[in-house]
């Protein structure tokens, strides 16, 4: 009933804005310039070589649209020896491989961290799998291709045979950090440092259909932190203006993101994992698994059920969710995950529109991702940090090498997070 209401609230707005066929025509006039301004890496820092990569803005009079801003990178894919690939050899990107260059992402405003990604590789690529729609498949700037059957030959022709190895990608910060997506708002006065720190490995960003004799590198050539600057029309400015001088505290609200792994103890058939009590006010948490495909070009962007059959969140003594749900990937019965994935987005989001997701089967055979809702706590989770634990039990012994993966989703409301200084 309530979900019908909702639809008819739209419904009524709709009729509302196709029949006033006399509403005046509004010229938006609050910005009068925007121009795009590049940062790059402080003195330093190395892109190729194992260590941290800073972008760094001091405190100065811009308005800054963090929302719209992304990193361009310039890179190559050659031999090991930086000779260029040969026609035949079949070895190309990963999916989301720029973001495998790199072992974490940090964001700091005035020396206080905003945020900490830890291998955003996989942490963008979890939770992106479930937000982005299907359609973006391939018509993209940040090098997001989703496995497919017959994926392997275009990313070659794409990569190594069109392209012959050089690559540019634009990459939003909104696919890296959760602030960036969720803060769509101008940030003026503040001093800002980004940080990636490359990774001494480029195998996650490469795949082959032979790792034992199709190695190859990932190089990057150019890399720059690219931000919208807005300049205010006269008016906006005082207004702005008028808000600073008052010192009204402006929250910075969004929804962190922060990944976890575990090595599983092989030959056993269930496993615990504590993850502690390190965590407030939790939303979701994504957890994949994958068996030796860690820096060896056996596609670190595919996931693997690993013969899982249960598996379930406890926050405190709280179970999520609370009826033991069996199941079995290799069997393709696994329906009732593939629609917690597929509805992942609209209760994200909080949003009730139609999107094309990943077919059933891409689900099962590249992705069987397992998506907990815990938004909905008790009022003792609600006022402690919960001790998060994960259980699981699978229908093989667990092999050796394999990891379970967790992207833990959680409110960030921080008072001390100021957007604008005077």
């Amino acid at each position: 009933m309530a979900e019908s209401k909702i639809h008819r609230s739209f419904a009524l707005e709709a009729f509302d804005r196709i029949l006033n066929i006399d509403d005046p025509i509004i010229h938006d006039t609050s910005i009068q310039k925007e121009n795009l301004i590049s940062i790059f890496p402080s003195s330093g820092s190395s892109l190729n070589q194992h260590g941290e990569i800073n972008f760094i803005i001091e405190t100065c009079d811009q308005y800054l649209l963090l929302h719209k801003s992304y990193i361009y990178l310039e890179a190559s894919l050659t031999k090991l020896d930086s000779t260029a690939l040969a026609e035949g050899d079949e070895v190309t990107l990963t999916n989301n491989a720029p973001m495998f260059l790199f072992d974490r992402a940090t964001y700091s405003m005035d020396g206080m961290q905003v945020e900490n990604v830890i291998d955003p590789g996989r942490a963008s690529l979890l939770k992106s799998l479930l937000t982005y729609s299907s359609t973006m498949n391939k018509q993209n700037t940040f090098g997001w291709i989703l496995e497919t059957k017959d994926i392997m030959n275009y990313k070659i022709n794409k990569y190594t045979k069109n392209r012959k190895g050089l690559l540019t990608f634009c990459i939003p910060l909104t696919h890296i950090f959760g602030f960036a997506e969720c803060y769509n708002k101008i940030v003026y006065g503040r001093k800002h440092q980004l940080s990636l720190y490359r990774s001494p490995e480029n195998k996650n960003s490469i795949t082959s259909t032979d790792p034992t004799k199709f190695t190859a590198k990932m190089t990057i050539n150019k890399l720059q932190w690219i931000i919208p600057k807005i300049m205010p029309s006269l008016e906006m400015q005082n207004k702005l203006l008028n808000i600073f001088e008052s010192n009204k505290l402006v929250q910075m609200p969004f929804i962190s993101r922060q990944f976890e792994s575990y090595n599983i103890p092989n030959g056993n058939r269930e496993f615990t994992w504590k993850l502690g009590t390190k965590y407030d006010k939790i939303k979701y948490l994504i957890i994949s698994f994958q068996t030796a495909r860690d820096n060896n070009y056996l596609n670190a962007a595919k996931f693997d059920n690993c013969g899982l059959e249960e598996i379930y969140v406890e926050l405190n003594s709280e179970r999520y969710p609370y009826e033991c749900l069996k199941f079995d990937f290799d069997k393709f019965n696994a329906v009732q995950q593939y629609n917690f994935a597929k509805e992942f987005r609209n209760s994200y989001y909080e949003s009730i529109k139609d999107y094309i997701f990943m077919e059933e089967d891409v689900y099962y055979y590249y992705y069987p991702l397992l998506v907990f809702d815990v938004s909905k706590q008790n009022d003792r989770i609600i006022a402690s940090r919960p001790d998060v634990t994960i259980k699981a039990s699978f229908n093989k012994n667990i092999a050796q090498s394999t990891k379970c993966y967790c992207l833990i989703l959680s409110e960030n409301i921080d008072n001390r997070v100021k957007v604008v200084s005077v």
